[in-house]
């Protein structure tokens, strides 16, 4: 589980579609500030990976494929984890983030809000999409239905990846949700933040989401709502819907319901360390350090010194989980299971 460093302090920058490819349910075009760095994974969260942290009752697909068979509750709580902004960033022990915290010893890993969403999706773009305006260049970097532009005004031509991951049936083809990493990133090295799966973020949805020009410093969301933000869209909806000003779905993502076109992806503040950097035990959270040179490669362990800081892998730190599940000892094999690899 790769997550990539998204350079956000201090930039003040607009959020929102001016000019939007449709009249549905656009971002009103306000400018925001966030007051940290923060880390965003570089794909959405695997079946693979949603299994390691879940009871298997709780997923039913496998594969390296998202993750979208989970709802908001189950990643978060239906109880602590329910309420955010209220409750912050606290989440129930035995949902699925709670897992991912103490199996990592990262207690700052969550969802995105709406405004780090789509801050590391533009990744300093102004824009329709992380890429530019052109839609006919779509297909080389998101999934999505490529059968129907009219609301977009123009002409799609999908590449040849596109064409083959469609599935024929009845002699049309229909898009298929894909394994991530397979098409172009943004320019800060995140892949799929267009199609393949809307992704949950942690606000409560809107259609006034901000007044239109106004000015907010690390904005939350509303206080209260019925549906949660997904964003990005999906292999089943059309690009113009995966635009990055685009809000989800008419607001209809119940947090306690899941979506075969929504999984996530997780985010965790710069702020946070674990013992496996030499200055904490028990996978405890520790003070941030400014850069890969402050702690020493030696208190990590031996396959994390490895490749820490090399041109070709240049990591701030890997946290290795090593657990037990289902009967299986993970810890018999220090390659096995889930890493988190923070760059």
């Amino acid at each position: 589980m790769v997550f990539s460093k998204i350079p956000a302090a201090g930039v003040r920058w607009q959020m929102g579609q001016a000019t939007p490819v449709s009249g549905d349910d656009k971002e009103v075009v306000h400018y925001v500030t966030l007051t940290n760095d923060y880390y965003m994974g570089v794909f959405p969260v695997t079946f693979e990976q949603s299994n390691m942290m879940a009871p298997a009752s709780q997923i039913s697909n496998t594969g390296p494929r998202p993750d979208n068979v989970t709802c908001y509750e189950d990643l978060r709580g239906a109880t602590s984890g329910h309420d955010w902004p209220n409750d912050g960033h606290a989440v129930a022990s035995d949902s699925l983030i709670g897992q991912f915290r103490a199996q990592s010893g990262l207690e700052g890993l969550d969802l995105p809000t709406e405004a780090e969403w789509e801050f590391a999706c533009r990744a300093g773009s102004s824009t329709t999409y992380c890429y530019g305006d052109d839609v006919s260049a779509f297909t080389n970097y998101g999934w999505c239905n490529v059968s129907d532009f009219s609301k977009q005004g123009g002409t799609v031509y999908p590449n040849a990846l596109h064409v083959d991951r469609h599935a024929v049936t009845n002699g049309t083809r229909n898009m298929q949700m894909q394994i991530p990493g397979l098409l172009l990133p943004n320019a800060y090295g995140l892949y799929d933040m267009h199609g393949n799966v809307w992704e949950w973020c942690l606000d409560w949805y809107s259609e006034n989401y901000a007044v239109a020009g106004s000015d907010v410093t690390a904005p939350t969301g509303p206080s209260s709502g019925s549906a949660r933000v997904c964003r990005g869209g999906s292999y089943a909806h059309h690009p113009w819907q995966a635009s990055v000003g685009f809000h989800s779905a008419a607001g209809t993502c119940a947090p306690n319901s899941p979506y075969y076109t929504v999984g996530y992806r997780l985010c965790c503040p710069v702020n946070v360390r674990t013992a496996e950097d030499g200055a904490g035990t028990g996978g405890t959270p520790v003070a941030a350090v400014a850069s890969v040179t402050d702690f020493a490669p030696a208190a990590k362990s031996e396959m994390a010194a490895d490749g820490l800081g090399t041109a070709q892998d240049p990591l701030d730190f890997v946290s290795q989980m090593l657990f037990i599940k289902d009967g299986l000892n993970f810890n018999s094999n220090p390659f096995i299971g889930i890493q988190i690899r923070i760059r």
